[in-house]
């Protein structure tokens, strides 16, 4: 039902735009028959709807989703953030921000984990080590120190417990295999 509610919610947000009034009358139409539609068929009624909303002209600049939604793009829209202002100084308070913000979060478990593999796909350390802002003993070079540190920890990422020197490389080498095990096919 959250599903439902939150189509719902997209489609009205989209409606009330400004920037879509050739989109609405289509919009209209699905919504009048909603109720209706929704006790008859649900399962035809979401995909219709998800189709409706996929089909707006912006619908791929748009998410109906909260920060706490598994689809959610919080931290892709922060990355990004970050990545378009790395090369301007003028706003180096913003990007110690949110540095200083992706620090606390892989402290955390619970964020850990896809933090990790986000920031790390995205190559953003690298790429905070060579902006125009990153000065040995600046604020930036502070925090970027302190992302590669927690960034590089060696921890369980299911427990949360810190691993052994043993464990720590044991885990190396098997990603290194898998590595290699790609590579050389």
């Amino acid at each position: 039902m959250y599903e439902v509610k939150r189509s719902l919610l997209g489609l009205l947000e989209h409606l009330n735009s400004a920037k879509f009034e050739k989109e609405s009358e289509s919009v209209e139409n699905y919504l009048s028959e909603f109720n209706d539609a929704i006790r008859e068929d649900p399962s035809e009624t979401l995909r219709t709807g998800h189709a409706l909303f996929k089909s707006l002209s912006a619908a791929t600049h748009y998410q109906s989703s909260t920060p706490t939604d598994r689809n959610s793009n919080f931290f892709p829209f922060l990355v990004n953030v970050l990545l378009h202002l790395l090369d301007d100084k003028t706003h180096e308070n913003i990007v110690c921000s949110i540095v200083e913000l992706f620090v606390e979060l892989l402290t955390q478990i619970t964020t850990r984990r896809y933090l990790l593999l986000y920031l790390k796909d995205r190559q953003v350390l690298p790429r905070l080590h060579l902006s125009p802002m990153y000065v040995e003993r600046s604020l930036l070079w502070d925090l970027t120190e302190s992302l590669s540190y927690y960034e590089s920890y060696a921890i369980d990422e299911v427990t949360g417990e810190a691993l052994s020197e043993e464990e720590a490389s044991e885990h190396y080498y098997k990603k290194m295999l898998i590595f290699q095990n790609v590579v050389y096919k």
